[in-house]
């Protein structure tokens, strides 16, 4: 089994909200949100690992995937 890991960080102005679940919500008026419901489900097919923190004006989602070796 091989592992890949893809660390993302964004700035962001104002408050990061979550819902009652802990989903995080996107501030945008118009369009779609983070995509982070996508990102979850890449992880869950690939049995892997999502970590989201944000602290002092950045926003970092980290994913580890569990990818299978080739035949």
């Amino acid at each position: 089994m091989r592992y890949e890991i893809l660390t993302i960080d964004n700035s962001y102005n104002g408050v990061v909200r979550q819902n009652k679940q802990g989903r995080y919500l996107s501030t945008k008026k118009n369009g779609s949100g983070l995509g982070l419901t996508s990102v979850r489900n890449i992880v869950d097919r690939y049995d892997g690992n999502l970590v989201i923190r944000h602290d002092n004006g950045v926003f970092r989602v980290s994913v580890m995937l569990n990818i299978p070796e080739s035949p």
